[in-house]
């Protein structure tokens, strides 16, 4: 049923008729749709943070090697 009014409610409010597909929508199993006062863990929150920053500070030392490299390269190649 409210997936249903979902679709009514999208289709209504352009002049086009939007087709939704819910049954694509991914939901995290951890959260419970039924408990609107679902209480979040601090330290799942944190583990994602340091993990994306690790990510991150990954890319940036993979990166800078890269730039470092060419310009080394191109150095070595200039001086012949």
């Amino acid at each position: 049923m409210k997936n249903d009014s979902v679709h009514d409610l999208i289709s209504t409010m352009s002049g086009e008729n939007l087709a939704v597909d819910t049954t694509k929508i991914k939901r995290d199993p951890n959260v419970s749709s039924t408990n609107p006062h679902h209480k979040v863990d601090i330290n799942n929150l944190f583990a994602k943070l340091k993990k994306e920053e690790n990510s991150k500070k990954k890319e940036n030392i993979i990166l800078l090697t890269l730039v470092i490299s060419v310009i080394g390269v191109t150095g070595i190649i200039a001086s012949f």
